[in-house]
């Protein structure tokens, strides 16, 4: 039996990866899913607002990976695959140091934060207690991972995915179990931040243990610290930096922002319907971040015509997962808050998730197209276009928040967004040497042809049967999402696929195939 040829093995491997990602990713939102109105009313809407908003403040010590954590994912791929073990253990010990002393500064910026948190936020008096135990153990919890994730790193640029997933996952599990119980056991914040501290811990110990184990012939030492290895990674790292930054602000400070102009309560309506997109957008991230080591290789070989035919396919693939899932978040969004956290609280997040939708598809679009940039080091504009684009999302957020309350933040949050996803997508394509009319023809209309139909199916079900159950929001889901995909396969597979699915016999599939 011959071998199947490369690019048969490279896109099985892809796939795999992709799928691996993505079920440890659906299993974090499955949990994420449960205990969102587990919290929300075991906290109570305004304390759930602080968790929220601390979450959020201590989030942004995570920026303190300045991009080092992509730069090893990269050159970890790059020197396993030319066997430079001396060059991979020095990427990795410097990467370890710098990591290090980030996790000490985050853990000191936290204890400042909490000291000062009476000035910075107002903070209710018998509640600042509780808040500044909170900040302090959430900043130790950054302050441990930010060095411990470079064993993660390793073992993503090793591409040992599936690994990582199981790992991830049963950390998530055992995470949720305990927030769960802290809940109802009648645990506050303080049960909450311990609780995430330790297993965090516990996920990473065991993420640290597989790595060892996966590449064996890593050396920690003093001499593989080096000042030309840290060269050659803050010249990737730079740039990837300056874009998480802008990502931070762009999407995470929308939270910050509510809780200085509005009532903590807002910051719940509003997380809630940014969880929506977050979660959507994320789902996409999971499965198209393999494409980073692909590029990588296929940019190393200069084969810049599987490179472009990789943007092509990639995009394409993934606009049939991004087009019912916009759709899903207009039409979906307003039934499922209502059975996920209550007719009140979808009343109040509706609308702001309507909004955060709009720049779903765009952004979306152009994600393989992005993270291809990653994978080739071209990051000079895409840095550039995400520094413009936070600078108005948050200039349009403080400006819109006063008149129009969590509406006008999610506007600041949209508009810039939508403007950033067109420049960039015509700026990939003509990276890729892709013009418009192959852009359209290949990338874009296969996926919108069976829009109509998956909208006109969940309109017809939704107005003869409200989903007013699980049960039924399920079916009237399914139902238009099975007539999407169908049409979708036919288009990217021809008539044979009927046949494999039953719905026609073979003989008549086959005349068809060779009728002109």
């Amino acid at each position: 039996m011959t071998p199947p040829p490369p690019t048969a093995i490279r896109r099985r491997k892809l796939a795999t990866d992709a799928i691996a990602n993505w079920i440890a990713f659906a299993t974090q939102i499955a949990v994420a899913f449960v205990m969102a109105p587990v919290l929300l009313h075991g906290l109570g809407v305004n304390h759930y607002g602080w968790w929220c908003l601390i979450q959020s403040v201590v989030g942004y010590l995570a920026l303190l990976d300045m991009g080092i954590g992509a730069a090893v994912v990269r050159f970890v791929a790059k020197f396993e695959s030319t066997a430079d073990d001396d060059q991979l253990n020095r990427i990795f010990c410097t990467s370890l140091f710098v990591f290090s002393l980030a996790g000490l500064t985050a853990t000191v910026t936290a204890c400042l934060i909490a000291f000062m948190a009476d000035t910075i936020f107002t903070v209710p008096p018998p509640l600042l207690p509780t808040i500044q135990v909170v900040l302090v153990l959430l900043g130790m919890n950054i302050g441990l991972e930010l060095p411990l994730a470079v064993f993660g790193a390793l073992l993503t640029g090793l591409q040992r995915y599936a690994t990582l997933s199981v790992l991830r996952t049963s950390g998530g599990i055992v995470r949720a179990i305990a927030l769960y119980l802290a809940i109802v056991n009648g645990g506050g914040l303080i049960a909450l931040a311990s609780i995430s501290l330790a297993a965090m811990l516990l996920e990473r110990t065991m993420i640290t243990i597989a790595a060892l184990r996966a590449y064996p012939k890593l050396r920690l030492s003093w001499s593989n610290i080096t000042r030309d290895t840290w060269r050659e990674i803050s010249g990737y790292s730079v740039r990837a930096f300056t874009i998480q930054v802008c990502g931070r602000i762009s999407y995470h400070t929308d939270s910050i922002v509510i809780g200085l102009f509005l009532a903590p309560a807002y910051v719940s309506y509003f997380a809630v319907a940014a969880a929506l997109t977050e979660r959507s957008k994320s789902s996409i991230g999971v499965l198209t971040y393999v494409l980073r080591t692909a590029a990588s290789r296929l940019e190393g070989l200069g084969d810049t015509e599987r490179l472009r035919k990789l943007y092509i396919e990639s995009t394409r693939y993934a606009l049939y997962l991004v087009v019912p899932l916009e759709a899903g978040l207009i039409v979906i969004a307003r039934p499922f808050l209502e059975l996920w956290m209550g007719p009140d609280i979808a009343q109040q997040s509706y609308p702001t998730a309507v909004v955060l939708a709009i720049a779903v598809l765009p952004l979306l679009a152009q994600n393989p197209g992005i993270t291809m940039l990653y994978g080739v080091g071209n990051l000079n504009l895409l840095s550039r276009i995400r520094i413009i684009e936070s600078i108005c999302n948050l200039v349009l957020s403080v400006i819109l928040v006063r008149p129009l309350g969590i509406l006008g933040v999610a506007l600041g949050t949209t508009i810039p967004s939508v403007v950033a996803s067109l420049v960039l997508a015509r700026y990939t394509m003509k990276l890729q040497q892709v013009r418009f009319r192959e852009y359209f023809a290949h990338c874009l209309l296969k996926p919108f042809l069976g829009l109509p139909v998956l909208l006109g199916v969940w309109w017809v079900l939704l107005e003869a049967h409200p989903a007013d159950s699980w049960i039924r929001l399920i079916l009237v889901s399914l139902a238009g999402l099975s007539g999407y995909f169908a049409i979708a396969a036919i288009l990217e597979f021809g008539p044979r696929v009927l046949w494999g699915w039953g719905l026609f016999p073979r003989n008549e599939v086959a005349n068809r195939s060779s009728s002109p």
